[in-house]
This record gives structure tokens, C-alpha cells and sequence, in this order.
């Protein structure tokens, strides 16, 4: 597992929140921080699915 060392902050609206807490508390997830990381890798991966890009491949712009 790869060490957390970016600190990341964004601006959500209140209806996010509301369902980040909501898919939470429904999938006994212990933090937000932990939930959004969850929803986050679950989109990536079907991100990568869809468009055939491997896993970790760094973006050629860095």
C-alpha cells in the first residue's frame, strides 16, 4: 500500500456531503476521509475499465 502523502482539500456541496455520509454510515465506513478514498478508487477503476488505461500509469503532463 502506497504511503498517503498528499493532503487534498475540496469544496463539496451540501448534498454531497449529505450522500458521502449517507453511503458512510450504510457501508459502516469509519471516516469521511476513508469513504471518500473508497469512492474515489471505485470510480478509477471503472475509469480504467472503460478506457483500457492501466492501473498507477502516471498522466504524461507530469
Amino acid at each position: 500500500m502506497e504511503k498517503r502523502v498528499v493532503k487534498l482539500q475540496l469544496l463539496l456541496t451540501d448534498s454531497e456531503l449529505e450522500e458521502i455520509d449517507d453511503y458512510r454510515y450504510g457501508n459502516r465506513v469509519p471516516s469521511r476521509s476513508e469513504a471518500v478514498r473508497i469512492l474515489l478508487e471505485q470510480s478509477l477503476q471503472r475509469w480504467r475499465q472503460e478506457t483500457g488505461t492501466p492501473e498507477g500509469k502516471k498522466d504524461e503532463r507530469d
